[in-house]
């Protein structure tokens, strides 16, 4: 989509310069275009069309919306729009009708120094820092609770080195005086990375696609067979994590994600769009709508040329657009006269 909307830019630089050339054949004396100008109400509605008077009569016409990648004085400064990744997911606990709650936990770590293999030895040996503060979680049994959706930008090394996860699930022995349910499975399902600028932000990691790896930290050779957590698959997207019913040890394992990258930035060189060319007659009106209500710096610029150079003169208006209230009219002249 990103790459879409570059190429978008570089197809019209190559329309204006083909419109460039061909006027730029003409074989007349070069003056500025000092007598184009543009009338606009100062404000107007959202979803509304906006008719633009423009006056003179100038080759070329380019038209700045003042909208985000179409604001004049950017055409010729780059800027750089930094990658930005969110991280959300959805925790749910068991339920049960007997009262107590498994002192059983979830935490969510990261690393920038996991060796990427995943063994006891090699997660041990990583160093994890602990963000489960950063999110909500359930307090009781039988609850799901959406984490937020949170900036995870600045826990990738400044190198742009990768990151891995570790979702921690730890159970303690069954105590029949506190601990009178047994367990508490947890569920964390639909953990979603999502990346890119204020261009564009789509889904860059799922559960699945994260490539989670279940490592034993302490005595997970205990769970049953018929207890082992559950991974996700392309159609159910979340680890369902769960011991036997009464554990007679405590128990605590992780699953480990694959590396995760951060995502690139992105650099914009706003654009406007030829309106007018030295080959179409004179344009009077010109009419444009803006969806979102805002403040914007309008820039027409007109252009006359030949073979030898060209001549640019842009008009600016500012415009205030507004949500349809009710209470924005066109202004009746015929009151005036």
């Amino acid at each position: 989509m990103i790459d879409t909307m570059i190429t978008r830019f570089k197809i019209i630089a190559a329309a204006l310069s083909a419109i460039l050339f061909s006027a730029c054949n003409k074989d007349y004396e070069l003056v500025s275009p000092d007598d184009f100008s543009v009338e606009a109400p100062s404000v107007v509605k959202a979803g509304q069309g906006v008719n633009f008077t423009l006056g003179g009569n100038p080759d070329l016409i380019m038209f700045f919306s003042g909208e985000f990648g179409h604001v004049f004085a950017g055409r010729d400064n780059p800027t750089l729009y930094p990658g930005t990744m969110s991280l959300s997911f959805v925790s749910e606990t068991s339920t049960s009708s007997t009262p107590g709650m498994n002192p059983g936990h979830m935490a969510l770590r990261y690393s920038t120094d996991f060796s990427g293999i995943y063994t006891t030895e090699a997660v041990n040996a990583a160093t994890w820092t602990d963000i489960s503060d950063r999110f909500a979680w359930p307090v009781a049994q039988g609850q799901s609770v959406s984490s937020g959706e949170v900036c995870i930008d600045d826990i990738f090394p400044k190198d742009g080195g990768a990151v891995y996860f570790r979702l921690d699930y730890r159970v303690t022995a069954f105590d029949e005086e506190t601990q009178p349910d047994g367990r508490v499975q947890w569920i964390n399902k639909d953990f979603t990375i999502n990346g890119g600028t204020v261009l564009l932000t789509r889904e860059l990691y799922n559960h699945y696609t994260l490539g989670w790896q279940i490592v034993g930290i302490e005595n997970y050779d205990q769970c049953s067979s018929s207890n082992l957590p559950q991974m996700p698959t392309s159609s159910k997207h979340r680890i369902a994590f769960r011991t036997q019913f009464k554990p007679e040890v405590d128990i605590e394992y992780a699953a480990v994600s694959a590396p995760v990258s951060p995502t690139e930035g992105i650099v914009i060189k706003d654009e406007g769009v030829s309106i007018k060319t030295a080959m179409d007659p004179r344009l009077a009106v010109y009419r444009y709508t803006y969806q979102k209500a805002g403040e914007y710096d309008v820039t027409f610029s007109g252009i006359n040329a030949n073979r030898y150079g060209n001549i640019e003169v842009p008009r600016t208006v500012r415009i205030k657009v507004v949500e349809d209230g009710g209470n924005v009219h066109p202004i009746n002249t015929e009151e005036w006269k």
